[in-house]
């Protein structure tokens, strides 16, 4: 049985790391530091998710991303770097400069904007939240480019 909420959204390996996280010994620690994330700390939110993952192997930007994305899609948004980062390319955002691996709140601000640039610039098409901002540029950036 899985500790985690089952979506396509984590990779095998993320999932497991998340399970091994949320069914051990930092599973508070790093379900405090989701919790600060989506209330807008995102220093100390990541702080404490880093630390809390760092026993059960690396840190990555989906696992710090999951919770807050689906506790508060409207105002958070679920990051896959390789096509975020491609999507920001095709459209000219400083996302795709300003992006690093390690999770930290200025890349994530960033991200934040990416998705209000996105949500103004596909307007006529009525994006509801960040669900559909995320399937927008999933499907954009995930486009083969001849």
């Amino acid at each position: 049985m899985s500790a985690g909420i089952q979506t396509n959204l984590l990779s095998q390996f993320e999932a497991a790391r998340l399970n091994d996280t949320l069914r051990g010994a930092t599973s508070l620690q790093f379900l405090r530091g989701a919790a600060a994330f989506t209330q807008g700390d995102y220093d100390a939110g990541l702080r404490q998710m880093i630390n809390a993952v760092k026993p059960h192997g690396r840190i990555s930007w989906p696992l710090v991303t999951y919770f807050p994305y689906l506790w508060d899609y409207q105002h958070h948004m679920f990051l896959k770097p390789t096509v975020t980062v491609d999507f920001a390319q095709r459209v000219g955002h400083s996302f795709q400069y300003e992006y690093e691996a390690e999770p930290t709140s200025g890349t994530y601000l960033s991200l934040l904007d990416l998705v209000a640039t996105t949500r103004a610039a596909i307007s006529p098409l009525e994006p509801q939240d960040n669900i559909d901002i995320q399937s927008f540029i999933w499907v954009v950036g995930a486009y083969p480019q001849e």
